[in-house]
């Protein structure tokens, strides 16, 4: 469901489902296990993910707020497809998960 490397101390997280109901509370769970591991920024690979439910923004949005709460970070999101893209623009949390085109752009941009 849900798998992770690192690369520069930075989590690439897979997603390899949709974030409704069932899979948001394992989204939480298995992110919080990389924060309590000091992982801070992420990358979340969301090309598995046609749909996300008002719970897995507001999961997103919490581990955000862990972050600012343990120092600082950032969520990245890539492979967004355009339903994604359009619900994060109307609920204006593309400013807080910016979205990259590949994996290394979300890596190495400041």
């Amino acid at each position: 469901m849900f798998s992770h490397d690192a690369i520069d101390g930075k989590a690439i997280v897979t997603l390899g489902c949709d974030l409704g109901e069932d899979t948001s509370p394992r989204l939480r769970k298995y992110m919080k296990a990389l924060i309590d591991q000091d992982f801070r920024h992420f990358v979340l690979d969301m090309k598995a993910v046609a749909y996300i439910a008002s719970c897995g923004l507001g999961v997103l949005c919490d581990l955000l707020d862990n972050l600012e709460d343990e120092g600082g970070g950032c969520i990245r999101l890539v492979n967004v497809n355009d339903n994604l893209k359009n619900v994060l623009n109307f609920v204006q949390l593309d400013v807080l998960f910016p979205v990259y085109p590949s994996v290394n752009r979300a890596l190495y941009t400041s």
